[in-house]
């Protein structure tokens, strides 16, 4: 059964910088405050990969639009319905406080699937593990992957995730 709706999320900047997530190979890099936005060029393609099979997909990118944390989840907690996926952005140099962003989500909208994606996850997996508010983690290219999680497909049948048990 597929999930009622996606929302993906690029969080907020870390406090005095601008992220831009896409530098450096996609490992990310930081500006200082009043640098040009940078959103992630991945997520309207993610977005294209969703709505051309008919899924239901929202975008709360902070980061370009510089909202705070509790703007950003204020617009998530919006959009998001039970059995939604959120699927959080992050990179090398935000990766603490994107992984702080998703344990305020799942506080926040405990009824919807936290998943991460970025080029980081896989050497930064023994991070990511210790946060408990990350269900499912996307290595590589996310397109596929959030599809098929989108779609409803078993957890064990996609290809290049992990995720917690009881997920």
């Amino acid at each position: 059964m597929p999930a009622p709706n996606t929302v993906l999320i690029n969080p907020p900047n870390p406090r005095g910088y601008v992220s831009n997530k896409d530098s450096m190979g996609g490992f990310g890099q930081l500006y200082p405050a009043g640098a040009p936005p940078f959103p992630p060029l991945d997520m309207p393609y993610l977005a294209a990969t969703l709505t051309s099979e008919g899924h239901s997909v929202a975008v709360v990118e902070a980061g370009a639009l510089r909202l705070t944390e509790e703007a950003a989840l204020d617009a998530v907690a919006a959009a998001v319905e039970s059995g939604s996926l959120c699927v959080v952005r992050t990179s090398l140099p935000t990766i603490d406080v994107d992984l702080a962003f998703c344990s305020r989500l799942r506080s926040r909208t405990p009824e919807a699937r936290v998943v991460l994606y970025g080029p980081v996850t896989s050497p930064l997996f023994w991070r990511i593990q210790q946060e408990p508010a990350v269900d499912v983690v996307v290595f590589g290219e996310a397109d596929q992957q959030v599809l098929d999680l989108a779609r409803g497909t078993a957890l064990a049948s996609v290809p290049g995730i992990a995720w917690r048990d009881g997920t």
